[in-house]
């Protein structure tokens, strides 16, 4: 064991971080002769096997070959004696640290731990050793060497001996080659844990305090003198370990001596590290005695070259030569110049630039002072540029690079109208983002106000013509009403079409289930729909085409009715789409219905689009597998011709029975200039059969589409597309895609085009005519500019109108800010327009919303400029000389000029004309002419004046007011006053108490006017008893529920002409009644509160007025007291329900009105009970069941009835009777009959059993047998 531990005394390399003595330290002890060290006293301290021993040190020379110095140790001196032997610390002859541990049981220790390297001589070392159990770790200058353990821990021997400081171990006994430390010591430290590499480190160049946790010894040399005797104070501060250390050498060793404090320091004037043509001072803090590395013996010296500079000094003997601090002096070379170019042309417009670019990435300064690898130059000049590397040392300047800059004025476009301010203006050569080369804009601030822009009357001039609102239009169509339908899935709709009632009719398709769409279909796939509106949106009937799983089109037929065209699902082998046709007639009965499949091979095929023809039939567009076709039929939907015909737009029927197709595509020299990396809107004239006449394409350079066609009123047609460019046959563009409407004649010549929209998407879905042979179309835009005067998010409906040679009339934008898509416009009878599409917006201009997608309908009308006139004097009659141009009422006008006198407002046209005033109160051209007194109508007031005679009471009596009238004459009969109101339509009487007897009973006016008087009309009215009121109705006849739930019953009778107020009774002391109408003349329901005392009695009610009262009314209200139940139905024998899967026995007693329950009472032995607490209940018994009674008695609110009994017994069944026999057929197959006289009592059942050789043919379990 101890062979192998002697073995780890190799040498290996690693690599240290030198550590430094630090200059906060002061004096070191120095060690001299052989005799010379510190005994630091403890001979009875062990430090157990837990410690850390710490020094700082210093050797002139290694010791002498096959010794070793002894720095630190606790061991015995004897010369024999090898037994106290715990520990050292030492260096070798080679100058290798090692430190050994013993336990003391032979003179070889149980672990070496070597430090593979070397110190250097005359080098300050931060030296320490930790030992625990079986491990010790060597460090130098705060890192871990070596380490070294065995493989069971030990117990250090106690030792005899202290600790002592340089003194050699076993000086007798010169064969162990041990001799005394020379050299200086430090710092040292005696810990009693193991310290780790991170705690050694954390205080190992800096004086402790002395009371550091586990810190037994502290000796920091801190004292002067020399020789033997001298005290080395210990510090740390723990109590009851070491004492303090006494030097022991001679009288002049060891010595206490600080050479720290002696040596050298450079310092230097400025950075050790700068560029070439650069210096540095280094100067020594000793003002003699300097040695430098350079041989230079001054206080200072210049240094302008790269290298290691330190120098050297002798204070004493003892310190020797002190070596300074080294100061490393670094000249860095001097960069080359950059280069530098320009990534574009060094000439360019003004409000451009070039980028110029170094070929070095850092550190470049440009001669603006910007700085960066490139930098962008936008101004004239002559740029160069510098480097200056990470060291800081700077290149000379670069090559030179000259830009020049040229300019052209352009004017702001602040609104993006395409349109300058000719007073804001901008110097380059290339137009700059936001400016434009024209000077025309009237209003930068106004995006939809320039030259040629729609001139609408609003004050403004749009157009920049110079005149405001001249030959204006209004800014949108007015929107009549809107209304959205669905339900809570998508709903969509594919066409609308107007009918011949006024009114119009849509379909479409939905995948809704509730809401205004309740299909019965599968609820996985959509249906067709089907809605009949009238002219103001409400929907007169409506249907859920189930055949459809989608509707693509519908279109009206010259019968009336509809035709529908889609797509259905079906399942052959698998499942694809066929063609659906429906025929609806004018109230939507279903005509017939047609499915198509044009392919054997079972693909999928749909309907498009479909027109009736000029001969009753149809033409379709579909799409099959084969391409796109065009499908003739004829009335009932049998195909007569097809045709593959790319159509992706529209077609019309033309007067020859052809068809005017429009479609998009290219055809080589059909357009001149067209190209096949564009599209253009191709018409084709096709006829009756099918076969194509001519083609005509139109178009530019970008994509043209083909959306719709419409025949107009002169013969000719109008074509809506999509424009993207301007170039070819299109003229114009906003931006984006555009509305495109084409006019050709019957030849496909045009005669006009005209492109309409903003800068965003604008795609037209459908056109229809108006009455004066204008056009309105349909769209979904998503612009907010141009044509477009708002965009309420996404897409919202475009509607707009032209007249008849394209020029703008009016437009309007409506939506929400979600998706609001058109696809289907119509003119109704009443000239106004009905837009359909679907919307999944909740706000905007949509009214309601009912699930992810609804059909939504807007109906609109034609506004244009209008002349209103002003009515000052609010008669509804406009002044023809105050006039305003405008597209909707203003405030104060009216539409109509007719007036005479906008200062009167009774006079005007049709106004009654007073006689006698010099006006011309109806403006007729005649002042003052005979109008005759309208008639008066009936007096209005009480009949029945009872309320009213010989009290304070006053009745008010009034006709209808006449507009000429001066005065009305009331006259009254005697015992009647009036009051007030005499010359006028109102009048207010009082009567006096001899009316009652009085014959003459009649009031009576007439009015008179300036030229006239009316007519008389008059009122009897009378003064009599109220009548016997009706029959009193009952909520309820049971009193007794209304006692026991303590709950109120209502009685009522209907109000009696001529009552005032009415008089109820009920049964005194045992009735509480309330009034819920109040008292009075509303008195006519009552509410009763029955106490339990109450006994059978009357309700009764009297009218009563101020004449007298009525009859009483009577209603007798019974008291029901609950009578004994009827006899108790059910089985008396308990033996067939007995046992848990027995039949159940059920016993019930007749029930009867007014019981609000039953109260049973069974015998012991009864289970599974219920029912109870009603007429009926139903139970079994159990096994041990002996017998005895069921009882049962009623209750309700006013008690309990009497007790019904049953008994019940426990009965086995008696003998059967003598069997009787008869024989009914003979051999071979005798067949007898056997019988009882009956069943036995007590059984349900017969068990017969019969001889071998017998078969029971029927009747096992009765009394009657056959075998």
């Amino acid at each position: 064991m101890k062979q192998a531990i002697l073995s780890l005394l190799l040498t290996f390399t690693c690599s240290l971080t030198i550590a430094q003595y630090g200059s906060q330290f002061n004096s070191a002890v120095y060690l001299n002769s052989s005799i010379d060290y510190v005994n630091c006293g403890g001979a009875d301290i062990n430090i157990g096997n837990a410690f850390t021993v710490e020094a700082w040190i210093k050797i002139p020379s290694y010791p002498a070959t096959g010794k070793q110095y002894t720095i630190i140790s606790k061991i015995s001196y004897a010369a024999t004696s090898f037994s106290d032997f715990p520990f050292s610390l030492n260096i070798s002859s080679q100058g290798q640290l090692f430190a050994q541990f013993s336990k003391g049981d032979d003179y070889l220790p149980e672990i070496i731990v070597v430090d593979p390297n070397a110190i250097a001589l005359n080098t300050w070392y931060h030296i320490a050793v930790s030992f625990q159990g079986n491990m010790a770790t060597l460090y130098r200058n705060g890192i871990v060497v070596n380490t070294n353990s065995t493989p069971n821990p030990f117990t250090l021997s106690t030792g005899t001996r202290p600790f002592t400081i340089g003194r050699a171990a076993f000086e007798i006994n010169t064969a162990a080659g041990t001799t005394s430390y020379i050299g200086f010591i430090d710092e040292v430290r005696i810990w009693s844990s193991v310290r780790t590499q991170a705690d050694i480190t954390a205080n190992m160049n800096a004086e402790l305090v002395g009371n550091e946790s586990g810190l037994l010894g502290y000796w920091d040399m801190n004292r002067s003198g020399q020789g033997s005797g001298l005290t080395v104070t210990n510090k740390a501060l723990a109590a009851g370990f070491f004492p303090n250390g006494i030097t022991s050498g001679t009288s002049t060793s060891p010595i206490f001596v600080n050479c720290i404090g002696l040596s050298p320091v450079i310092s230097a004037s400025g950075p050790v590290s700068f560029c070439e043509g650069g210096s540095v001072t280094l100067s020594s803090n000793a003002s003699s005695g300097n040695i430098w590395n350079t041989g230079a013996t001054t206080p200072s010296i210049q240094v302008t070259e790269s290298g290691n500079y330190f120098v050297s000094r002798s204070p004493n003997t003892i310190c020797g030569s002190l070596n300074s601090n080294t100061v490393t002096v670094n000249v860095l070379p001097v960069p080359a110049a950059p280069v530098i170019a320009a990534n574009g042309p060094a000439t360019f417009c003004i409000g451009d630039s070039v980028v110029l670019q170094a070929d070095q990435a850092n550190g470049v300064l440009w001669s603006n002072g910007q700085t960066g690898q490139s930098i962008t130059a936008n101004s004239a000049g002559t740029y160069t540029a510098t480097y200056t590397n990470m060291q800081g040392c700077t290149s000379p300047p670069s090559n030179a690079v000259t830009i020049t800059v040229l300019s052209n004025t352009y004017y702001a476009d602040s609104d993006g109208d395409g349109y300058g301010d000719p007073a804001s203006t901008v110097q380059n050569c290339n137009v700059p983002v936001g400016y434009v080369t024209n000077n025309s804009d009237c209003n930068d601030n106004n995006n939809q106000v320039y030259p040629g822009a729609v001139e609408y009357l609003n004050g403004v001039d749009d157009n920049c013509d110079g005149l405001v609102d001249n030959n204006a239009i209004c800014r949108g169509g007015g929107m009549i009403f809107q209304k959205s339908l669905g339900g809570s899935a998508d709903d969509d709709v594919a066409s609308v079409v107007a009918t011949t009632d006024g009114g119009f009719a849509m379909a479409g398709t939905t995948s809704s289930r509730n809401g205004f769409f309740t299909s019965t279909g599968a609820n996985t796939r959509p249906d067709g729909w089907f809605a009949k509106l009238n002219k103001d949106g409400i929907v007169e009937w409506q249907r859920i085409l189930t055949s459809f799983t989608g509707v693509a089109d519908m279109k009206l037929c010259a019968d009336g009715g509809f035709i529908l065209a889609g797509k259905r699902r079906t399942l052959d082998f698998f499942y694809h789409d066929d063609i659906q046709l429906i025929k609806l007639s004018a109230t939507g009965v279903i005509q017939w219905s047609r499915v198509i499949d044009l392919s054997v091979d079972h693909f999928d095929e749909e309907s498009k689009k479909i027109i009736q023809t000029n001969d009753g039939g149809f033409l379709l567009h579909a799409l099959s597998t084969g391409g796109q076709l065009l499908i003739k039929l004829s009335s009932t939907g049998f195909i007569q011709w097809s045709r593959y015909f790319n159509i992706n737009a529209d077609f019309v029927s033309t007067a020859d029975n052809g068809f005017m197709v429009v479609s998009t595509g290219y055809i080589p020299g059909c357009r001149p200039g067209a190209t096949n990396i564009s599209y253009d809107i191709i018409l084709t004239k096709l006829a009756f059969n099918g076969d194509v006449q001519w083609q005509k394409c139109f178009g530019g350079n970008g994509n043209e589409s083909a959306a719709s066609i419409i025949q107009t009123s002169d013969g000719q047609f109008l074509i809506a597309g999509i424009s993207t460019t301007v170039s070819g046959d299109v003229t114009s563009n906003a931006g984006g895609q555009d509305v495109w409407l084409i006019k050709v004649d019957g030849s496909g010549n045009l005669v006009w085009q005209q492109s309409y929209g903003g800068s965003q998407t604008d795609i037209p879905v459908s056109i229809t005519t108006s009455a004066d042979n204008g056009f309105v179309i349909a769209c979904s835009s998503s612009s907010n500019n141009g044509l477009l005067t708002q965009n309420q998010g996404g897409f919202d409906y475009w509607a707009f109108k032209v007249n008849s040679t394209g020029n703008l009339q009016w437009q309007r934008s409506l939506g929400g800010s979600g998706v609001d898509y058109a696809k289907s416009i119509a003119t109704l009878n009443d000239g106004n327009y009905i837009i359909a599409g679907f919307t999944n917006s909740t706000n905007g201009d949509i009214g309601q919303s009912y699930g992810s997608k609804d059909v939504w309908l807007a109906k609109l009308m034609d506004i244009s400029p209008q002349t209103f006139y002003a009515d000052a004097d609010q008669d509804g009659y406009g002044d023809a000389n105050t006039t305003q141009l405008a597209c909707e009422k203003p405030a104060g006008y009216v539409s109509n000029n007719g007036d005479c006198d906008d200062t009167r407002n009774t006079v005007y046209p049709g106004a009654p004309e007073i006689c006698g005033n010099g006006i011309d109160d109806n403006c007729n051209g005649q002042t003052d002419e005979f109008i005759p007194t309208p008639a008066l109508t009936s007096i209005s007031g009480p009949v029945n004046v009872c309320p009213f005679v010989n009290t304070s009471l006053t009745a008010t009596y009034s006709v209808s007011l006449l507009s000429n009238a001066i005065n009305y004459v009331w006259q009254v009969p005697a015992y009647v006053n009036i009051v007030s109101g005499q010359g006028t339509n109102v009048v207010t009487l009082s009567f006096d108490a001899g009316f009652n007897g009085s014959a003459n009973k009649v009031i009576s006016v007439y009015a008179v006017t300036a030229c006239d008087v009316s007519n008389t009309v008059q009122l009897t009215l009378a003064s009599q008893l109220p009548g016997t009121a009706a029959a009193i109705t009952a909520s309820s006849t049971d009193v007794c529920a209304s006692i026991g739930n303590n709950s109120m019953i209502t009685y009522s009778i209907p109000k009696l002409a001529g009552a005032a107020s009415y008089i109820w009774t009920a049964q005194a002391g045992t009735t509480t009644i309330t009034h819920p109408a109040g008292l009075g003349i509303n008195d006519t329901i009552i509410q009763v509160q029955f106490s339990s005392g109450f006994t059978t009695s009357n309700i009764t009610v009297q009218a009563i007025n101020d004449c007298g009262s009525g009859s009483v009314r009577s209603l007798t209200v019974t008291r029901n007291n609950p009578a004994t139940p009827g006899p108790i139905t059910g089985p008396t024998n308990a033996c067939l329900y007995m046992g848990p899967s027995s039949a159940l026995a059920i016993y019930f007693v007749t029930a009867s009105p007014n019981i609000s329950s039953y109260q049973w009472s069974l015998p012991v032995g009864v289970t599974d009970v219920t029912g109870l607490g009603t007429n009926r209940i139903s139970l079994r018994y159990t096994a041990d069941f002996a017998g005895g009674n069921i009882s049962v008695m009623a209750s309700n609110g006013c008690g309990s009835s009497g007790i019904r009994s049953l008994v019940i017994s426990k009965l086995a069944p008696a003998t059967p009777s003598v069997i009787d026999v008869i024989q009914e057929s003979d051999c071979p197959a005798r067949v007898y009959t056997y019988h009882l006289s009956g069943m036995p009592a007590n059984a349900q059942g017969v068990y017969w059993s019969v001889p071998p050789g017998s078969i029971i043919l029927s009747g096992q379990g009765t009394p009657r047998l056959k075998v």
